[in-house]
C-alpha cells in the first residue's frame, strides 16, 4: 500500500522538476536506401474532435453537479493525495467544497463560492473560527494541474483549448455511458491563472522540453453532450501529477450557506497546498 506523506516540498519539486533534464532527440530514418520499397500512400489526416469537447464544456458550465476532485502527486520517495468534494452550480456562481489532505499539518478546509466571492475556512493563515474571503476572479493557483481555490469550473475553462483531440471508445463510468476523448493541453491554458512567481520555473522547464509541457488531458462526454469527467496527467523529471475531476448528478439543485459578514475577514491571497 502506498504511504501518504505530508510533503509540501514535493509540490515545489513539481514546479521545477526536470530543470536539469534535456529533451531526448528522436532518431530519424529507417535505414532504407533509395532502392528500398516505395513509400505507401499517405494516410488521411486524423479527425480533430476539439469542437465536441468545446461544446461539452460549455454545456456543463451551463448547469450544476456534484463534483469530486482528486489530485495525486508521486515522486521517487513520496506520494500524497488531496481530495475535494461538494456541490457546485456553474451557471449560478455558487457551491461549497470540502478539501482534505489526510495526515497533513492542516488536513481540512472548507470553501464556499457565492456572488463572485470565495470564502475559505481552515486554510493556513486563516484565523481559527473565521472565514477569509477573496473575489473569485482574483484567486490564483500555485501548483501545476491545480485550480485556483479548487474551483471545479477551472478545468472547463481550460479544455476548450485542447489540441489534437482524438475520439476513443464509449465507456461505462459508474453507470453513465460516455465517450472518451483525449488531447494535449497547450501551455497558455495549462498555466492560466498560475501565480506569476510560480510560472518562472515552468517557463524554464518548457524551454528545456522543447516548447511545451507534456500534459495529456482525457475528457469523457455523456450522451447529452456534457463533460462528466476529466483527467490531466504530467509525468516529467521523476514527478508525476494526475488531477481528476468528475461531474455527477448534473442538473441537481445546489444550496449554499454563505458565512455571516461578522465571521469573515478579507484576504488578498491564499497559500498552502489545500487551496491550490
Amino acid at each position: 500500500m502506498r504511504r501518504t506523506f505530508v510533503l509540501p516540498a514535493a509540490l515545489a519539486v513539481l514546479l521545477c522538476a526536470g530543470c536539469g533534464a534535456t529533451a531526448e532527440a528522436g532518431a530519424s530514418g529507417d535505414g532504407a536506401g533509395s532502392g528500398g520499397t516505395a513509400p505507401s500512400a499517405p494516410s488521411a489526416p486524423a479527425v480533430d474532435h476539439a469542437d465536441t469537447v468545446r461544446s461539452a464544456a460549455a454545456a456543463t458550465r451551463a448547469t450544476s453537479a456534484r463534483t469530486s476532485q482528486t489530485m495525486d502527486l508521486t515522486t521517487a520517495t513520496a506520494a500524497f493525495t488531496i481530495t475535494v468534494v461538494g456541490d457546485f452550480d456553474m451557471a449560478g456562481d455558487k457551491g461549497s467544497l470540502a478539501v482534505d489532505l489526510p495526515g497533513g499539518a492542516i488536513s481540512h478546509a472548507d470553501e464556499v463560492f457565492a456572488d463572485g466571492v470565495v470564502h475559505v475556512r481552515g486554510a493556513g493563515g486563516v484565523p481559527a473560527g473565521s472565514w477569509a474571503s477573496l473575489a473569485r476572479d482574483k484567486a490564483e493557483s500555485h501548483y501545476i494541474l491545480r485550480a485556483p481555490l479548487n474551483d471545479p469550473e477551472h478545468v472547463l475553462e481550460q479544455i476548450p483549448a485542447l489540441a489534437r483531440v482524438t475520439r476513443g471508445e464509449e465507456e461505462d463510468l459508474d453507470g453513465v455511458r460516455a465517450v472518451h476523448y483525449r488531447g494535449t493541453l497547450p501551455y497558455e491554458a495549462l498555466t492560466s491563472r498560475i501565480a506569476a512567481d510560480k510560472r518562472a520555473p515552468l517557463d524554464t522547464l518548457r524551454t528545456q522540453l522543447g516548447g511545451e509541457l507534456p500534459v495529456t488531458t482525457d475528457v469523457w462526454v455523456d450522451g447529452q453532450g456534457r463533460v462528466v469527467r476529466t483527467r490531466s496527467t504530467l509525468d516529467v523529471g521523476g514527478v508525476k501529477s494526475v488531477t481528476t475531476v468528475a461531474f455527477t448528478d448534473l442538473g441537481k439543485p445546489v444550496r449554499v450557506e454563505v458565512p455571516a459578514a461578522r465571521d469573515t475577514v478579507p484576504a488578498s491571497s491564499f497559500s498552502g497546498v489545500l487551496t491550490g
